[in-house]
């Protein structure tokens, strides 16, 4: 019984990561697109850096 539940949970922790990453994914492309004029002054940010500053109001 306990593996089963620890399974699932692993399973659904996965899903929400994968998910995570998609949807970050998705924006990311969403904001390259648009915000191109701030990019003339500011330079492109790294995946990485935009990934984390998403994060920092949480």
């Amino acid at each position: 019984m306990f593996d089963i539940i620890a399974v699932s949970i692993l399973g659904i922790l996965a899903a929400v990561i994968a998910l995570n990453y998609y949807f970050c994914k998705v924006f990311y492309r969403a904001w390259l697109k648009q915000e191109k004029a701030n990019w003339i002054s500011w330079g492109k940010p790294s995946f990485q850096a935009f990934y984390e500053a998403q994060l920092d109001d949480f």
